[in-house]
């Protein structure tokens, strides 16, 4: 029988770099917040450590869903079952917390939600610690599962820290989706952070005030662009597989001209932050690059095979790409306003073409399910 990862020793579970290692960590800092929480009367404390709670859990279960529960379905008999659980726990949370942060400390009924919050949440590390994780265990070798760890840990830097409950639960449209999402999940917390700390400092004069905030803008727009660009590069690969894969099909060309689209709007971010003087994080980049891959392993009976269903799974998380790259052109254009270091021309040019990428997914996405759905044309697409 196997043995829950909460009673081995991190030599058992492959090393503190091994995934396993990584989640148990995790666990345990969850278990410790909660307990703290628990702990506290009312007060300002108490929501920074809900808030401390809240930004933990949310980017663990984008890596868990993006990188380690593929690894489950792809490795271990019976995964799609085991993660479809824990991915319902994840969806639950995600909605209860959505509530809560709609409702001020005191509203009636708040604390109720967080304990109830707090029960799933330690149902769910009981699920994967007792169950999931160790039957992983028994599949992969410990340099597989420190493989693993490396990349959870990657995409774990670039996840959301706030409840989405519209981002898929699986790849590739979580990660694609996610992405964007991140990075305003990130500003939100940075100017929170900065907030606090401006009023740490609020007697420093308006000199070192006015410095704050153009600081703060400036690492807005780094957490902005390098989470858009590490999406567009997700979406250029996603683009030039479905090249690989449909390319030879009736609408090859629109694919070819999407993909290149793709590539021309990565290389356009990277100009965009070189110009700001602002350095690529590069291990975003390839977190986004892990979480395209990770979407080759879906459970569609054909493993790394395309499959007209692929396909329509695909061409909605690209036309998710193409929104969120219009979303980010629309955002700089409006700092374009008071930022005389961005090319409003440009990003104009820029976000037309991606209200044109997303009219020419929906146009082949309503084909692909037409044919695959309704029957109301040969299914032209599967490989």
């Amino acid at each position: 029988m196997a043995v829950s990862i909460e009673e081995q020793t991190v030599v058992q579970l492959g090393g503190a770099a091994s995934v396993l290692a990584r989640q148990r960590r995790d666990h345990a800092e969850m278990d410790r917040l909660m307990d703290r929480w628990g702990a506290l009367a009312d007060g300002a404390e108490r929501e920074r450590l809900l808030k401390e709670l809240v930004q933990l859990v949310f980017s663990h279960a984008f890596a868990e869903e993006t990188v380690l529960w593929p690894a489950v379905r792809r490795s271990v008999e019976g995964g799609d079952e085991l993660t479809s659980r824990v991915e319902e726990e994840h969806q639950q949370i995600n909605d209860l917390v959505a509530e809560i942060e709609r409702l001020s400390p005191g509203s009636a009924g708040r604390e109720e939600k967080v304990r109830r919050v707090f029960s799933l949440i330690r149902q769910d590390i009981r699920d994967e610690e007792d169950v999931v994780l160790p039957r992983l265990q028994e599949a992969l070798p410990a340099a597989q599962l420190r493989r693993l760890g490396t990349a959870w840990d990657t995409v774990r830097r670039t996840a959301p820290t706030h409840p989405h409950p519209v981002i898929p639960r699986r790849p590739p449209g979580n990660a694609l989706l996610g992405v964007p999402l991140g990075a305003c999940d990130r500003i939100r917390d940075a100017v929170g952070a900065g907030r606090a700390r401006k009023g740490r400092a609020s007697g420093a004069g308006g000199a070192a005030g006015d410095a704050g905030d153009a600081e703060t803008r400036q690492k807005r727009l780094e957490i902005l662009l390098n989470d858009h660009l590490a999406g567009a590069a997700g979406a250029a690969e996603l683009a030039r597989r479905m090249v690989r894969e449909h390319g030879e099909g009736p609408d090859g060309d629109k694919l070819r001209d999407l993909a290149r689209q793709c590539a021309q709007d990565r290389l356009a971010l990277q100009r965009q932050l070189g110009e700001l003087g602002i350095p690529v994080r590069h291990y975003k980049v390839y977190g986004a690059w892990l979480g395209e891959k990770a979407g080759r392993l879906k459970p569609n009976g054909r493993l790394l095979r395309g499959t007209g269903l692929s396909l329509l799974v695909e061409l909605g998380a690209l036309r998710l790409a193409a929104q969120g790259k219009a979303l980010c052109w629309r955002a700089l254009l409006a700092a374009a306003r008071r930022d005389t270091r961005l090319d409003a021309a440009r990003l104009l040019e820029l976000l037309r073409r991606a209200e044109q990428q997303m009219e020419t997914l929906d146009a082949l996405h309503d084909e692909a399910a037409g044919a695959l759905l309704a029957g109301t044309a040969t299914a032209r697409h599967d490989a």
